[in-house]
C-alpha cells in the first residue's frame, strides 16, 4: 500500500457539532428577532462548519489534502517536486515520527507511526 494516513487529522466529536448547530440555530432566530444582518449572516456559516470534514493521506505524489465542506469537496496537493525540506522529529512516544514538511514559507507537521515515516521518506527521495 503506498498510500499512508495521517495520525494527527482530529475528528469533531458529535457532542461539538450537535453545540454548533445548536449554536447557530440560535444566532439565526437572535439576528432575525433583533434585526441584525450580522447573525443571519454567521449563523448559517456556523451550521455549515460542524458538517466540515478534513483528512489527509501521503502517497507517491505527494501530500493530499481532503477537504469535505457538504456543498464542495475541495483537494490540496503539495507534490514532492514543490517541498523544498523534509525533516524528522523524535517525540516521546516510540511508536510514532513527526515529520515536518516545508513549501515556500508554509510548513505542516505531520505525525506517522515509525515504519510508515521511513517509508514516506524513502517515496519523497
Amino acid at each position: 500500500m503506498n498510500e499512508f494516513k495521517v495520525l494527527n487529522d482530529r475528528k469533531r466529536r458529535l457532542s461539538t457539532r450537535i453545540a454548533a448547530v445548536i449554536f447557530g440555530v440560535v444566532i439565526v432566530v437572535l439576528g432575525i428577532a433583533f434585526a441584525s444582518p450580522i447573525g443571519i449572516l454567521l449563523g448559517p456559516f456556523l451550521v455549515w462548519s460542524a458538517f466540515f470534514n478534513k483528512y489527509t493521506l501521503v502517497n507517491p505524489e505527494g501530500i493530499i489534502v481532503h477537504y469535505d465542506a457538504v456543498l464542495f469537496k475541495y483537494k490540496e496537493a503539495w507534490l514532492f517536486d514543490d517541498i523544498s525540506n523534509l525533516h524528522r522529529e523524535t517525540v516521546k512516544d516510540p511508536k510514532y515520527i513527526v515529520l515536518h514538511f516545508t513549501r515556500r514559507a508554509l510548513s505542516k507537521r505531520l505525525i506517522f507511526e515509525k515504519e510508515d515515516a521511513q517509508k514516506i521518506i524513502d517515496l519523497a527521495l
